[in-house]
């Protein structure tokens, strides 16, 4: 096959000041000024698409426009693979200097806003009972609006902290063996009796034999019950919401899809290296959408990627992959304090990271007790 290629093609990449390339199998046929410039230019596909993405590629189907991870200096980096007549553009959007947060900042905010969540707790933990003893369906309402916003604050004030720490490179792992098959059962099991609240199914499949590896299982957790609730947004009532885990042998797939509208590619495009935060419609929601910056921070510290597949009309599959490891003798604390610290306080994981999604009924005067 000839390794010619538009030149049109390449005087536009030209103008980017994002690295790309022209990619035609494993061969890169071009790259602009911006890609050369890098300090370990890659030679080959292979050298600059993480596994997982080339395994999409090449199960791509008829899928013109893609999410992948690429490679940049040794740093994982967003991107997107759209498929020309002849070969395939590939732009990759790495962080630009300075665009990262400042961590004290973060920090700073979370700190604001769990004081003055702690002011309202404790007005909350004054009026609630008053709110039961009325016995009193709008004043039951009151009690499950008053609870849930108390757990979106708080959701926003976790996210923005472990953000901040994130970005000071300060979030190392507390690495342990781990039964995927069984915690993902359990939180699966948790999460089915939220979602039927709003007429959603959640079924959960997993391999027959035990997929074990070591991981940082609340950070995991968390990663999981951040896919499903974007998942859960884009879900209409009557729909269904699989979580699947499949072993590939060196890694581990985490996947949730949903039925919902799905999104185009130039929208799958958008969303490379950047928050994703769907409505029902699978447009963009007002938000800060912190949460899938943080599923791709976890997947990388468990030496993955985040991968997303939509199509319209036939919803969305969002995969996070795991490098299969085994814990070192090291990393074998089960019980530490860090390890024993949860982020959500007395309140369980789903009711906190579903609390943009779920109604207020589910937030009675005793849930977050």
């Amino acid at each position: 096959m000839s390794e010619a290629y538009s030149p049109d093609v390449a005087a536009v990449l030209e103008l980017m000041t994002a690295p790309a390339f022209l990619l035609r199998e494993n061969r890169i046929l071009f790259r602009n000024r911006a890609a050369a410039a890098l300090v370990r230019s890659p030679e080959q596909a292979s050298e600059l698409l993480t596994p997982e993405s080339l395994a999409l590629v090449r199960s791509r189907g008829d899928r013109s426009v893609l999410e992948v991870t690429a490679v940049l200096d040794g740093r994982p980096c967003g991107a997107v693979l759209r498929q020309l007549p002849d070969c395939d553009v590939l732009i990759v959007h790495p962080e630009p200097a300075g665009a990262a947060a400042d961590p004290a900042l973060l920090a700073r905010a979370a700190q604001i806003i769990r004081r003055d969540i702690a002011a309202l707790h404790s007005t909350a933990a004054a009026a609630l009972p008053l709110l039961e003893e009325a016995r009193d369906g709008q004043a039951r309402g009151l009690a499950g609006r008053m609870n849930r916003s108390i757990c979106q604050l708080l959701r926003l004030a976790a996210n923005l902290a472990e953000a901040g720490r994130y970005a000071a490179g300060e979030v190392t792992g507390q690495f342990a063996p781990v039964n995927l098959c069984d915690q993902l059962e359990v939180l699966c099991r948790r999460v089915a009796a939220l979602t039927e609240a709003v007429q959603v199914t959640l079924t959960y499949s997993c391999p027959v034999q035990p997929v074990v590896a070591a991981a940082d299982w609340p950070k995991l957790e968390r990663a999981v019950l951040n896919l499903l609730s974007n998942a859960l947004r884009s879900t209409a009532p009557g729909g269904c919401l699989r979580l699947t885990l499949e072993d590939h042998g060196a890694t581990v797939h985490i996947v949730v899809e949903d039925d919902g509208a799905g999104m185009p590619p130039e929208q799958v495009a958008g969303f490379a290296g950047q928050p994703l935060h769907r409505g029902s419609a699978g447009a963009p929601q007002p938000g800060m959408g912190l949460g899938l910056t943080l599923v791709r921070r976890i997947a990388a510290l468990h030496g993955g990627t985040v991968l997303i597949d939509s199509r319209p009309g036939q919803g969305t599959a969002v995969t996070m992959t795991l490098a299969r490891r085994q814990a070192g003798p090291q990393q074998e604390v089960l019980h530490s304090p860090a390890r024993a610290y949860r982020y959500t306080g007395s309140i369980s994981p789903e009711l906190l990271e579903l609390s943009d999604v779920l109604p207020d009924a589910v937030y009675g005067p005793d849930s977050l007790v």
